[in-house]
């Protein structure tokens, strides 16, 4: 039975590779060496996501580069009550997408979104649908290829391609639906908020490209507009001087072998959550979670940038290259 709420909380996060202890996988340096090891990551994921400034516990975690067992036992540490969709499908995606949810709120409906014509190391998309009243509310969840390869960019275009009409699909279908249609798509997509995104995502940086009625030249191609809320993401996310909590972060994930910033986590909506009727986007809510009373120095490297999670024989450091982003609806 669905409970009465007035907003619904979101988390994404790419944990970099968050495994759970396995004595068969002690050789791959993605996964832990030991119980220790990967209970004390899990601990300071722990600490992170219970510690947000709103006080409460997100409706949705999102997570990216987790296994499921991984993720089953981020939900007994801290909300039992939550279910596990994980994506993890097969030894060669054993880290992937696993949302924690809360079902008494309106969501569930698992779906996948696939890709065709791709390698297949490319990670799918998951689906989750949420339901208040009227309104149903598709969340699109994924990590799409890294930029490690020469040609990966043409993986992730074909990626857009397919989500674009997977959401046109959905927000316009060919049969009369009762309900209204909404969509959220969070992720890593391993790209800027502009270029491909804008291109071949047709995800804007204005609110009002994504609220234009319907155009028939839309139409011939399946193309749906959305808003990417991630434009204010670019640079430094606090002015100068700093508050007391406060850090320098001018992004959403650290290159440290580039010694660069990018923002290659993001959050797009559909233009029918940008009106002020329910349900809509909280915008003022949309934030990269980094201040140290949430995220304590001892989480970073030496230098106060992420980085990722380090055993160091029992004095670990670190926790992901990624910072968490958290947003909300009003429902």
């Amino acid at each position: 039975m669905q409970t009465a709420t007035a907003t619904v909380d979101f988390l994404w996060w790419n944990l970099q590779n968050f495994a759970h202890f396995d004595v068969r996988k002690v050789d791959d340096p993605r996964w832990p060496k030991s119980t220790p090891e990967y209970e004390e990551k899990l601990r300071r994921i722990e600490r992170v996501v219970t510690n947000l400034s709103t006080k409460r516990l997100p409706d949705l975690l999102a997570f990216a580069e987790i296994t499921e067992e991984a993720a089953n036992g981020l939900r007994g540490r801290f909300c039992p009550s939550y279910k596990v969709y994980s994506i993890a499908l097969s030894d060669k995606l054993d880290l992937n997408i696993a949302l924690i949810y809360n079902p008494t709120i309106g969501f569930g409906e698992e779906e996948l979104l696939t890709f065709s014509n791709v390698p297949g190391s490319t990670r799918p998309m998951a689906i989750l649908n949420f339901r208040s009243g009227r309104n149903l509310i598709r969340f699109y969840v994924g990590h799409w290829t890294a930029r490690f390869s020469e040609g990966s960019d043409q993986w992730r275009q074909r990626s857009a391609f397919a989500l674009s009409d997977a959401v046109y699909g959905f927000l316009f279908p060919d049969v009369l639906v009762r309900e209204a249609r909404h969509v959220v798509v969070l992720g890593d997509f391993n790209e800027e908020p502009y270029g491909l995104l804008e291109e071949s995502l047709f995800a804007h940086r204005d609110r009002a490209r994504a609220k234009y009625p319907l155009h028939y030249t839309d139409k011939s191609i399946k193309r749906a507009h959305l808003y990417n809320c991630a434009w204010k993401l670019l640079g430094e996310q606090s002015f100068h001087p700093l508050p007391s909590l406060g850090r320098s972060v001018a992004g959403s994930y650290y290159w440290r072998e580039k010694k660069a910033w990018r923002t290659f986590d993001q959050i797009l909506v559909s233009g029918s959550l940008l009106t002020s009727e329910v349900p809509f986007l909280d915008e003022s809510s949309i934030q990269l979670v980094s201040s140290r009373d949430i995220l304590p120095d001892n989480f970073l490297a030496t230098d106060g940038l992420p980085q990722a999670f380090e055993w160091n024989h029992g004095t670990p450091s670190g926790i992901s290259d990624h910072l968490p982003l958290f947003g909300r609806l009003i429902i």
